[in-house]
This record gives structure tokens, sequence and C-alpha cells, in this order.
């Protein structure tokens, strides 16, 4: 019961998120998304507008793993 209450505020969120972001690829990414070998910065006014950038990021990492694995990693 304790779990479920602490949960709840964060299942009311909603994370608005642009048409298309679905298919999108590390490259279109916004500008506010920076990665470099070891490295990840995301920038960020509020907390939903950081969950909306995750959210863009996972969404090009799945579509693109190959270049994410290399950028990352710093390969070439």
């Amino acid at each position: 019961m304790e779990l479920e209450r602490r949960l709840a505020p964060g299942r009311q969120v909603q994370i608005p998120v642009a048409p298309g972001v679905q298919k999108r690829v590390l490259k279109d990414l916004p500008a506010e998304i920076e990665m470099r070998p070891g490295e990840l910065r995301i920038e960020f006014g509020k907390a939903e507008e950081l969950l909306r950038r995750l959210f863009e990021l996972s969404q090009a990492v799945v579509n693109d793993y190959e270049r994410f694995e290399k950028l990352v990693e710093g390969a070439k």
C-alpha cells in the first residue's frame, strides 16, 4: 500500500511528444541532447521536459543502436 501511494504522482504525469518521435534516429535528436564517449548532456527546464528528452533519446537508441554504440564508445 505504501508503495502504491508513493508511485501515484508519477503515474499521473503525461509526457507530450512530437509526432514521429517513435521513428527518430540519433542524427535527428534536438540540440539539447548531446552525447560523446563517456558523456551525456541533456538541457531541460522542468521535470516533464527532461522526461520528454529521455524518451526521445530512448527511441533514437532503439532505432539506431549501432550508431549509438559507436558514438558512446568512441568507435569510428
